[in-house]
């Protein structure tokens, strides 16, 4: 009898830590999802693709004229996983951005929003690239910030800004421009609400 119930007592031991192991596969899963989730960019690591090729969920801009940019998404340079996105200037010209729209809340306002993104730089020049986070109430620019200019050659490196979002605002938009001859390589672009201290 003494046997039976100790097979017993060790069996329900058994289960119950099964259970906890199970409960804690669960909440660690759960976390990192949430974590995942927190980023407000699409395809921030640029692995997806749309229909034409190019990163899905970003938008490639110029200011004028003939396509004097290229914008590839690319998989000899990447900081982490298999992709990055690419933007090289063809030829003179003003500027050439990747960017993305986000559409916000209400419960976005007044909070703090860090842009941050890894890039690279090769051979570009003096005016550089930067980056850049705009609020907007429909088409009007509420406030806006971006970072110093950057040139010449770097390997991976983190660049970050923040912003607090206006009242009213109903989208941010980020984007990299590159504003001189070069080129220049982003990865691992990720916006979130952040704990101001």
């Amino acid at each position: 009898m003494t046997l039976i119930r100790t097979a017993l007592t060790l069996a329900f031991l058994l289960a119950i830590a099964t259970g906890d192991t199970c409960a804690a596969d669960k909440n660690t899963a759960e976390a990192k999802s949430a974590k995942d989730s927190t980023n407000l960019l699409k395809n921030g690591s640029f692995e997806n693709l749309n229909a034409r090729g190019s990163a899905a969920d970003w938008i490639n801009k110029q200011h004028a004229g003939v396509r004097a940019y290229d914008f590839s998404v690319v998989e000899d340079q990447a900081h982490d996983a298999k992709r990055s996105m690419m933007i090289r200037r063809l030829q003179k010209q003003v500027w050439g951005k990747a960017e993305q729209i986000v559409p916000v809340g209400a419960e976005l306002a007044g909070k703090t929003v860090e842009f941050d993104v890894w890039m690279r730089g090769e051979q570009v020049g003096k005016k550089g690239y930067m980056i850049r986070v705009g609020a907007f109430a429909g088409s009007n620019l509420l406030d806006f910030a971006k970072s110093e200019r950057y040139s010449g050659d770097s390997d991976w490196t983190k660049r970050s800004l923040r912003l607090k979002v206006p009242e009213f605002t109903s989208q941010l938009v980020v984007a990299v421009t590159l504003e001189d001859a070069g080129t220049i390589w982003i990865d691992n672009a990720r916006l979130s609400a952040v704990e101001q201290p």
